[in-house]
């Protein structure tokens, strides 16, 4: 089975950017676009695309439905990626306006936590992964409307993880600095804007929508076609190890060693007939003081 992955805001810079390598992993992915013609036409003719709103409870539930098909009935993850940016002084902000970035990006993410945790709930867990932003922890100015929004995605992830630990659903966020897409092109387009946030940075630049997908990708692991090919290689290493130098020794792990058994006569306990035991290879393994120092520590 094929993981299958959810993008609810599936047209966004960093989507692009996450798509692809979740493609690249071997994963089903699953977009829910309000504008399916600013895809990517590779991805596009790679992924399933689901028409719709994000703040839409049947748009949601059709991108869930089809997610859910593409993974043989249960879908190993989610990630929100809706959001806006409103950086003006709260003086200078209409009700409306707040009212908008709180319906844009928290609103949708309890919709999508809800309606997928409900689904995950059903096929025996899965993992959730959030976009907040630095400006729910930091207090920049004029921030004050992403900050309510973001820092109430993070309360909402926290609870969440405690919620639903024990039913094998993992929900976390990610919480990146300015990062390079259209979204904020009004703040990396002004010169004296970007060079105010920018000396902020520790790393004195911005992010990159590469560096945020990749660290989304790596919340949802590696999906079992994968993980068997990786398993499968390792025991071909060995293998040849073997056949080479007769031995193989993995640090921490332990040591195999190919042994040869000469060819003997053996009896049968009930006949006492006798017969003859072909040689044969022999594999023998010796656990590294490591392993077996965890393996005694596990409570039974």
């Amino acid at each position: 089975m094929t993981g299958s992955i959810l993008i609810v805001g599936g047209g966004s810079d960093i989507a692009s950017k996450l798509s692809k390598k979740l493609l690249e992993r071997g994963f089903n992915v699953t977009l829910l676009v309000r504008n399916p013609d600013n895809l990517d036409q590779d991805i596009s003719s790679k992924a399933s695309v689901v028409v719709g709103d994000a703040l839409s409870s049947s748009d949601l539930t059709s991108a869930i439905e089809t997610a859910a098909a593409q993974g043989d009935g249960s879908i190993l993850g989610m990630a929100h990626l809706v959001g806006s940016i409103l950086i003006r002084p709260p003086h200078a902000v209409k009700q409306e306006a707040f009212e908008e970035v709180i319906q844009t990006n928290l609103v949708s993410a309890f919709l999508a936590l809800s309606l997928t945790c409900k689904s995950m709930l059903r096929t025996g867990g899965g993992r959730v992964v959030f976009t907040s932003s630095v400006a729910a922890s930091l207090g920049l100015v004029n921030h004050e409307a992403i900050a309510a929004a973001k820092g109430g995605i993070e309360s909402m992830v926290r609870s969440a993880a405690a919620t639903y630990a024990q039913r094998k659903i993992r929900v976390n966020a990610v919480a990146p600095g300015l990062t390079d897409t259209k979204l904020s092109g009004n703040i990396t387009k002004s010169e004296a804007l970007l060079e105010a946030a920018v000396s902020m940075i520790p790393m004195k630049r911005i992010n990159e929508p590469d560096e945020i997908a990749e660290a989304i990708k790596n919340e949802f692991g590696f999906n079992r076609k994968l993980c068997l090919g990786i398993v499968n290689d390792i025991i071909d290493i060995i293998i040849e190890g073997l056949e080479s130098d007769r031995k193989v020794k993995i640090h921490n792990f332990g040591t195999f060693k190919l042994n040869n058994k000469r060819s003997r006569i053996g009896r049968n306990p009930k006949t006492k007939e006798e017969f003859n035991i072909s040689s044969r290879n022999v594999i023998t393994f010796k656990a590294s003081k490591v392993l077996l120092k965890n393996i005694n520590n596990i409570n039974d």
